[in-house]
């Protein structure tokens, strides 16, 4: 049974993800994709042209998905606690299940990588934007002042990236009272309600 292009790319998409979340950017080859996927590594290079392609279409898929999710909780019809309480369980899910290292293997590579750094900026700035949206609409609920929604989003995404590179280390001292103390004070703007 043949593949259509679409599922091929995919397939090599996903067993890159895979090399990323198992072994991490150095292992990253045409070769262990091949191997992981199960075909050529000339399927490799047909389809994706390079490593550096490879990554690339890798960094866009995971961008999108990301972006996705994050819109997904700060929309949601629940308080704002709650919707930070899902945006925190989503990086603990996805350390747990292997996406948040291959995120951060991206986002290192993005360092020395402009196509990769103007994915992952965007990628970053849709989630701002995400945040700061769901800010605005509980900031007269919650008594947060409307100019400071922008910093805040900010603080929110940058203490996101953080806590998980420091699960991905295995430094997660003090997570949990964060947790608890970031809740509480949200609580508080709530006004209580949940």
């Amino acid at each position: 049974m043949t593949r259509n292009r679409s599922d091929t790319v995919s397939a090599l998409l996903d067993a890159a993800a895979a090399v990323l979340a198992a072994r991490g950017m150095r292992a990253l080859t045409t070769r262990s994709v091949a191997a992981r996927a199960g075909v050529a590594p000339g399927v490799v290079h047909y389809q994706l042209g390079s490593v550096q392609g490879l990554t690339a279409r890798l960094c866009e898929r995971q961008a999108a998905e990301r972006i996705a999710r994050a819109q997904a909780i700060w929309a949601a019809d629940a308080s704002l606690a709650d919707r930070l309480r899902g945006w925190l369980s989503m990086g603990e899910r996805d350390a747990a299940e292997g996406r948040a290292r291959v995120w951060r293997e991206l986002c290192a590579a993005a360092w020395s990588d402009p196509e990769l750094a103007a994915l992952v900026r965007a990628a970053d700035a849709a989630s701002r934007a995400a945040v700061a949206a769901a800010l605005d609409r509980s900031a007269a609920a919650s008594g947060i002042p409307e100019r400071a929604t922008g910093a805040l989003a900010t603080a929110v995404v940058a203490l996101d990236a953080g806590l998980e590179v420091q699960r991905l280390v295995g430094s997660t001292g003090g997570h949990e009272d964060l947790r608890l103390w970031v809740e509480a004070g949200l609580r508080a703007l709530e006004g209580g309600s949940r």
